[in-house]
């Protein structure tokens, strides 16, 4: 049974979510340490590998965590890290005009690769 193909749009549309969801992640990190004073309290040295590998799944835990955590402070969070943080924001920009670009060099790809021109 052939696989069916996703389109190069919702390739596009799928890849800009996640950097939308990474982008509002770190800002709300950075708000959240700001302002709360979260994971604050710094990383024990002297850990062992395994201690290592379970902080960082913790880390990664508790960053997924607090992005969902601060979705009700939406306007701070974006207050924040304009005011304070702007570097942050104008990247994930950058990275979805970027996403964008890309999508729409694959789309020209895609319709030299179909024409009959393309193919030899």
């Amino acid at each position: 049974m052939p696989e069916k193909e996703q389109s190069v749009m919702w390739v596009v549309a799928m890849v800009m979510l996640v950097i939308a969801a990474f982008g509002w992640a770190f800002m709300a990190a950075g708000y959240a340490h700001a302002a709360e004073g979260w994971r604050s309290e710094g990383v024990a040295g002297g850990d062992a590998p395994p201690q290592i590998a379970r902080a960082g799944r913790r880390a990664w835990v508790d960053f997924v965590f607090n992005a969902v955590k601060q979705i009700p402070n939406f306007f701070a969070v974006c207050g924040y890290s304009f005011s304070n943080q702007i570097w942050l924001p104008i990247l994930f920009a950058v990275l979805e005009v970027l996403a964008v670009g890309g999508g729409y060099a694959m789309i020209h790809v895609e319709k030299a690769l179909n024409s009959p021109r393309g193919r030899r």
